[in-house]
């Protein structure tokens, strides 16, 4: 696989959990995650793609990985609990 697949393939699964928070309940959460998500990679995208001299190229993909790698994980595990503590509540009323 090359490795630039690796990483537009994680930016798309970062950019589709964004667009369920946004479309979902949580659309004040899924705005902000928006703002992060493009806070971080369109920096490192440019940085990657037009200042990638002397092996540079190599430390943008990483770092884009990786924030991209912990941004899934973290906008997953929000998503998850919110959808446990819906079912929780709508199994033992207050």
């Amino acid at each position: 696989m090359d490795e630039d697949r690796l990483l537009y393939i994680s930016s798309i699964i970062c950019a589709l959990l964004t667009l369920y928070q946004m479309f979902s309940r949580q659309k004040g959460t899924g705005v902000l995650s928006a703002i992060v998500l493009s806070g971080y990679s369109l920096p490192l995208y440019y940085l990657l793609f037009f200042r990638s001299e002397n092996g540079a190229g190599l430390t943008w993909w990483f770092c884009l990985l990786v924030l991209n790698l912990m941004y899934t994980l973290s906008t997953a595990a929000h998503i998850i609990f919110k959808y446990i503590k819906g079912k929780r509540t709508a199994m033992y009323p207050p």
